[in-house]
């Protein structure tokens, strides 16, 4: 949490995501203040839509089960999830 609130951010080697919930929820899990939001719905949907453009180049169904996308999109999660942070310094571990 200490290097959270420093502007640290990391993706380890293992694609951690929980499969039974949606690619959404998996993207906002713990990026704001751990399991919690202070965010609107409205602009967490905003802020992952544009990520998602940014990092795919395209449209992509964020209501889906996490189970179902390949591991390159599961992989992509991991990362967006960091990234969502809006970290100073993105640590990579084999990402």
């Amino acid at each position: 949490m200490e290097a959270r609130s420093l502007g640290a951010a990391n993706v380890f080697q293992a694609v951690l995501v929980a499969d039974e919930s949606s690619v959404f929820d998996n993207l906002h899990l713990g990026s704001d203040n751990l399991f919690a939001t202070t965010l609107r719905r409205e602009e967490n949907v905003a802020k992952v839509a544009k990520l998602t453009h940014e990092l795919l180049g395209f449209e992509f169904d964020l209501d889906i089960s996490t189970g179902e996308p390949p591991l390159s999109i599961k992989r992509w999660i991991t990362n967006g999830r960091s990234l969502l942070a809006d970290p100073k310094v993105l640590i990579l571990d084999e990402s």
